[in-house]
């Protein structure tokens, strides 16, 4: 059997110096391997490395795991390789695969990570969804993200139909908002 440790150190090693051609395909070899604690490692330094080339494979390497339900180590480690390196553009699949797949709680993280205009906008439109579980996702986000005109959304979404939610929003306006109205009259 390898020595895993001594994989999982030269692939630290590799991320801690700067990408050569060489270094790409001995990190890209290590997902060859059975072990998904050596693929958790290799996602890691394709995070620090960055660059367009990265990005595809951890959103190609994201996508398997989910389908192919790997554990979660593998999973998360994806995730925030994802959150070192993704680009404006990634975006919209970033959010996509957080409303489709709204149980893998680990992609909030990600979406906390996501800064930019078009991110509030797709968001505000999932709370609009006549899936449940999108609009919960959309909620959920939108507590993490602290948006600035969270305390309307969640009022309005206090009345939503699904009980769940209601009631989520109604949490979530309490910790958030019923402080800044308390002053108010």
């Amino acid at each position: 059997m390898p020595d895993l440790k001594e994989i999982s150190d030269r692939l630290k090693y590799l991320g801690s110096q700067p990408e050569t051609p060489e270094a790409r395909a001995e990190v890209e070899a290590a997902f060859a391997m059975k072990w998904e604690g050596i693929h958790a490692v290799a996602e890691h330094v394709l995070g620090k490395w960055g660059g367009r080339r990265s990005v595809d494979m951890l959103s190609q390497l994201l996508q398997n795991h989910r389908e192919n339900s790997k554990g979660f180590g593998v999973q998360h480690a994806a995730v925030h390789a994802l959150m070192e390196c993704y680009e404006p553009q990634d975006i919209p699949w970033i959010l996509d695969i957080y409303y489709s797949g709204y149980e893998h709680y680990y992609l909030g993280q990600l979406t906390r990570t996501l800064r930019f205009p078009e991110v509030q906008s797709r968001i505000i439109e999932e709370t609009r969804n006549a899936t449940p579980m999108r609009r919960k996702a959309a909620l959920e986000a939108i507590y993490l993200l602290r948006f600035p005109n969270a305390c309307e959304i969640f009022g309005q979404m206090v009345s939503d139909s699904d009980k769940e939610i209601s009631q989520l929003a109604n949490r979530y306006f309490n910790q958030l908002c019923a402080d800044s109205n308390s002053g108010q009259d």
